[in-house]
């Protein structure tokens, strides 16, 4: 399923009547897409911040809310972002590919490789565009040259930049496509045009 933009009613719709949470923690929800949280984590912290207000001993959770219940809930959503940031980092989980290279030589590209993109704080959805890339021979070099051309790219598409149509670029899912073919042109040793 494509969930599409996160706002506060994408997730309301999404979740419907499983979950039963104030305005202001639906707001806190959305706003996080803000920070940089994929979509996938989003909804995996709206799940568990249900679950945990849940347990709460209180009579049912569901509106209205009291006061200290606020506090208490309120309490638990810092938590989970904390609990999650401790475990997970400020990108995510990581997969067990990348636990299992962490554990191998330290000297070994896949190491290297995990390791240069923890160092930058890469989101999980464009770790899994450069496992793959590497996978089909792209190496580290190569991928972090195609990075850094990348981001330079993305910083001109942010401060403005259009299409020849006058059209602005896409947005995340478009920027990961084109890092996607940037990778792959690489590879093949083609030039790829910029296109601003």
């Amino acid at each position: 399923m494509s969930f599409g933009v996160v706002t506060v009613q994408s997730l309301r719709d999404y979740f419907g009547s499983r979950l039963v949470l104030l305005d202001e923690e639906w707001n806190s929800l959305a706003a996080l897409k803000n920070k940089n949280y994929s979509t996938a984590r989003i909804l995996y912290l709206a799940i568990n911040f249900d679950l945990a207000c849940a347990k709460l001993d209180t009579i049912a959770v569901k509106p209205p809310f009291d006061e200290s219940e606020n506090a208490k809930r309120e309490e638990i959503f810092e938590r989970l972002i904390v609990e999650e940031l401790l475990l997970a980092g400020p990108r995510g989980a990581l997969i067990a590919r990348e636990n299992q290279a962490l554990s191998a030589d330290e000297m070994s590209a896949e190491y290297r490789l995990v390791e240069y993109m923890l160092e930058r704080s890469l989101v999980p959805e464009e770790r899994n565009l450069i496992f793959e890339a590497f996978d089909r021979g792209v190496s580290l070099e190569r991928i972090s040259e195609v990075r850094r051309e990348w981001e330079v790219e993305s910083h001109e598409e942010r401060s403005g930049a259009v299409l020849g149509d006058g059209t602005r670029h896409g947005g995340e899912v478009q920027s990961r496509m084109r890092l996607q073919e940037m990778l792959s042109a690489r590879q093949a040793g083609e030039d790829v045009e910029v296109e601003i």
